[in-house]
């Protein structure tokens, strides 16, 4: 099958660009998506959004269908270890009639709406939805060549002027296409759990610095029948956590949320090893990498998914532009996508690793400095509103 795009991966990323490229037929679009192991149920993550993510949803289709499992995020709390110090962000830093300051939402949710969207899309004739391929191979290219071809387990070949990788942290494209990753890990794993709690969370997230690791509890819309619910995102050292995660739970979510304990019914808590991952590039031949497959960060700033949403919208603003008639100029097009999407992409990495450092050390005078920078920003409307807009995206809006 030859196209003029082949999308690798039908998750958010890779079913936001289709969402963004599809409509108006302009070009031959293939999404190719594995057989999914799962049927997309609720796994127990929440991601978080921000202004300028759901912008994007909504324009690429998916945003509707993730109601009514979205709920608005109104003020963020910051503490720092056992300090009394906080530092609370409200949505009304940004003004009176601002919304939120972002949203959470179950990733099981944001999956479904993702796979609704591409059927849809295919059920119009605007994609071709291959949700049975499972990419093996991806042969060298050249800039040279008109197509890059990708191989599936069952001989199926996929031909393509413009391939874009959005096919997670283990990219098959960049490992095939041999572009290089700075890569670490933390020597921590990340704990993902469901909880339920006796007092309302008033759609209020937090956001615990600790020497152990990050401690983020992001809230959830009510159960049917009134239950509070709460994500919990705790960091852990594996070789030390001996105490069960129920009773950390209690001990470590604050006071206001009344009796905090394991949501029963709720999925099992999982958990994955932390590291970082930034591609040196972004493209190759007729190749583009949004989303995990160019950068994976610590969920500390939940900044990963939104970087990979502003990787979707950027490129599909190229793909789609007629500036300068180099609208079907892949090389041009794809040196164009690097160029913009770096400078986002570093900044936001290098400022949430150096964040989980800053946070994680138990150095007196970093300790006596983080803790005055809070009391700054706390102190300082102008500065706390600066910070939300970058950390949103609501300072793209207003431009």
């Amino acid at each position: 099958m030859r196209c003029d795009i082949a999308i690798l991966g039908g998750g958010p990323a890779g079913a936001c660009i289709a969402g963004l490229l599809a409509p108006g037929g302009r070009c031959r679009i293939v999404v190719l998506d594995r057989p999914v192991k799962t049927d997309g149920k609720d796994d127990g993550r929440a991601l978080a959004l921000t202004h300028g993510s759901k912008q994007i949803l909504k324009k690429a289709g998916l945003w509707a269908h993730l109601k009514p499992e979205v709920c608005p995020i109104h003020r963020v709390r910051v503490f720092d270890g056992t300090s009394s110090c906080a530092l609370t962000l409200d949505r009304e830093d940004l003004g009176k009639s601002a919304e939120a300051l972002g949203w959470t939402v179950p990733a099981g949710t944001l999956l479904c709406a993702a796979r609704t969207c591409l059927e849809n899309l295919a059920a119009q004739n605007a994609l071709t939805y291959l949700n049975d391929f499972d990419a093996q191979d991806m042969p060298a290219c050249t800039d040279d060549e008109s197509v890059r071809r990708i191989g599936a387990a069952d001989g199926r070949t996929i031909e393509a002027a413009l391939v874009i990788a959005a096919d997670g942290r283990n990219s098959l494209a960049r490992r095939k296409a041999l572009i290089p990753a700075r890569k670490w890990t933390y020597g921590r794993e990340a704990v993902v759990a469901r909880i339920t709690h006796t007092a309302p969370h008033n759609f209020t997230a937090i956001e615990h610095f600790r020497a152990s690791g990050p401690l983020a509890v992001l809230p959830m819309t009510d159960a049917k029948d009134g239950t509070h619910r709460s994500t919990v995102v705790l960091t852990i050292d594996p070789r030390k956590n001996k105490v069960p995660l129920d009773r950390q739970i209690r001990a470590l979510v604050p006071d206001f949320y009344g009796d905090a304990h394991l949501l029963p019914g709720a999925p099992p808590p999982i958990s994955w090893p932390l590291g970082h991952l930034h591609a040196y590039r972004y493209t190759a031949p007729r190749l583009a990498l949004i989303a995990d497959a160019a950068h994976g960060l610590h969920p500390a700033a939940a900044q990963g998914l939104n970087l990979g949403l502003r990787d979707a919208a950027t490129l599909a603003e190229l793909l789609l532009s007629d500036d300068g008639g180099q609208r079907n100029d892949v090389l041009q097009i794809l040196k164009a996508y690097d160029r913009a999407r770096r400078a986002d992409n570093t900044l936001t990495a290098g400022a949430t690793d150096s964040l989980v450092r800053i946070f994680g050390t138990g150095s007196p005078l970093v300790r006596l400095a983080r803790r005055a920078g809070l009391r700054l920003l706390a102190a300082s409307p102008a500065a706390r509103r600066h910070l939300i807009r970058r950390a949103t995206g609501a300072m793209s809006q207003k431009r």
